[in-house]
């Protein structure tokens, strides 16, 4: 995903009015178990009371990842 995904331009323009955390599922295993994160990589959306609003595991392509914020930004079930 850093190769394809996340330079993309939409992706770019996508992820500007989030806050975007990286972690290190080997440094902070505690974050990630309470994340749900059982692989990586993993893209865990959340609200800002720490609600998780979405999740997905494995790769995403940069149209597919654009899309799933603008539904996780909208409510839309996931």
């Amino acid at each position: 995903m850093d190769a394809v995904t996340h330079p993309h331009p939409a992706v770019r323009v996508a992820l500007a009015s989030w806050l975007e955390q990286r972690v290190d599922v080997s440094v902070e295993a505690e974050v990630a178990r309470t994340l749900g994160v059982h692989a990586v990589p993993t893209l865990v959306v959340l609200e800002g009371d720490g609600r998780i609003l979405g999740r997905r595991a494995g790769f995403v392509a940069p149209e597919a990842l654009v899309a799933w914020l603008e539904a996780a930004r909208a409510g839309a079930p996931r």
